[in-house]
C-alpha cells in the first residue's frame, strides 16, 4: 500500500517517438534482436546465480548447508529490496543509464568474489552487490523498450522467449560444468554472461543512437 500511493503522486510519463518503425510501418528487427540477446543474458546470470549458489558454497567448503541457505535467501532478499528501491531511482534517471550502472555493479560484484574466491565474507557482500545490481535491470530493459518501439504482443512474447531461454541454457550449462571443472566455473560463467551483456548493451544504445540521428536527418 505505501508504495501504491507513492506511484499515485507520480505525473504521467512523457510519449516518446517510437524510432523503431519505419516508415512503411516494419519493425526494426536489428534492435529487437539485441534486446531479446540481453534479456536472454541477463535473466541466465540471475537464475544461474540464484539457483547454483547454494551448490557453489557447499562444493567450495566455504559454509555449512544451513548458512548457503541463508546466502542463498539473502541475494533474493537483497534482490527483492532492490526491486523496491529502483521505483524511485527510474522516476529520476533514464532506463539506459540505470540498466548501465547495475551491470557495472554486478561485473564489479562477481569480480570481487572471484578475487577472493576462499573468503565466505567476500561471497556474502559479493551477493548482496549482484542482488541489488540485478533487481532493476529487467524492468529498466521493459521500459527502454516501450520507449524506443511499440510494445505489441509479438514483440513483448520475443522478449519473454529470449528470457525464458537464458533461464534455461545458463543454469543448464553451469550444472554440466560445475561437477568435471569445480565449483569456480559457476563465477566464471556468470562473469561472462555480464560481459557479454555490457557489450550488447554498448552496441544496442550506440545503434539507438545512430537510428536517432538518421530518422532527425531524413525531417
Amino acid at each position: 500500500m505505501p508504495i501504491y500511493f507513492y506511484i499515485i503522486r507520480l505525473p504521467s510519463p512523457k510519449v516518446h517517438t517510437q524510432s523503431n518503425i519505419e516508415a512503411n510501418g516494419k519493425l526494426d528487427w536489428q534492435l529487437i534482436y539485441i534486446l531479446i540477446m540481453l534479456f536472454f543474458f541477463y535473466v541466465g546470470a540471475e537464475v544461474g546465480y540464484g539457483n547454483w549458489l547454494f551448490t557453489y558454497t557447499i562444493k567450495s567448503n566455504l559454509a555449512s548447508q544451513v548458512t548457503a541457505s541463508y546466502l542463498t535467501s539473502n541475494f533474493w532478499l537483497s534482490f527483492t529490496i532492490g526491486r523496491l528501491v529502483g521505483i524511485p531511482i527510474a522516476s529520476r534517471y533514464k532506463p539506459q543509464l540505470i540498466m548501465l550502472v547495475d551491470l557495472a555493479f554486478c561485473l564489479i560484484s562477481i569480480i570481487v568474489i572471484l578475487l577472493w574466491p576462499d573468503s565466505l565474507t567476500v561471497l556474502w557482500i559479493g551477493t548482496i552487490g549482484l542482488g541489488f545490481g540485478m533487481a532493476s535491470f529487467f524492468p529498466s530493459a521493459m521500459v527502454y523498450a516501450g520507449r524506443v518501439m511499440h510494445l505489441s504482443g509479438k514483440v513483448t512474447g520475443f522478449f519473454l522467449f529470449g528470457s525464458g531461454g537464458g533461464g534455461m541454457v545458463l543454469p543448464f550449462l553451469i550444472g554440466q560444468l560445475i561437477e568435471p571443472i569445480g565449483p569456480h566455473s559457476m563465477m566464471w560463467i556468470i562473469l561472462i554472461d555480464l560481459i557479454i551483456n555490457f557489450g550488447l548493451l554498448c552496441g544496442l544504445l550506440a545503434y539507438q543512437q545512430k537510428q536517432s540521428i538518421n530518422v532527425s536527418e531524413t525531417l
